[in-house]
């Protein structure tokens, strides 16, 4: 899962390069081809924290049931992992997981920049040489 959001920020990469090259009349596609790849590199993080969660709560659980750890440690664990499960899942059912996963002003920096995303927070596209 994590491979995927790695490979697709790569590519978003060369994407943006183009970007920066292309006419006026070509930037729509990259901008639409940049925002599909940002959108695969959330649902794949989110496929991995959930993923993730949820292999959690199986070892909190087994841990719960042996009594290797105590009680009220693996209760925790499985309290805080149950919280992560609901996060994902309401991240995954929403229209943008980036609001409820990351509610700093990273939501904000690509609403008005005008780049569809290729932009960093001063609204300077990426360039890279």
């Amino acid at each position: 899962m994590y491979m995927l959001g790695a490979v697709s920020m790569l590519s978003l990469l060369k994407v943006a390069q183009q970007f920066t090259q292309a006419a006026g009349s070509d930037r729509a596609s990259f901008q639409a081809i940049g925002d599909s790849l940002l959108a695969v590199r959330e649902e794949a993080i989110l496929a991995g924290v959930f993923s993730f969660a949820l292999g959690a709560l199986m070892y909190y659980y087994v841990f719960y049931r042996s009594g290797l750890v105590p009680r009220w440690l693996s209760g925790w664990g499985i309290a805080g992992e149950l919280l992560m499960l609901v996060a994902c899942l309401s991240a995954l059912f929403s229209r943008n997981p980036r609001d409820l996963l990351h509610r700093s002003n990273t939501s904000d920096s690509r609403a008005g920049d005008g780049h569809g995303g290729l932009a960093d927070s001063q609204g300077i596209p990426f360039a890279c040489s």
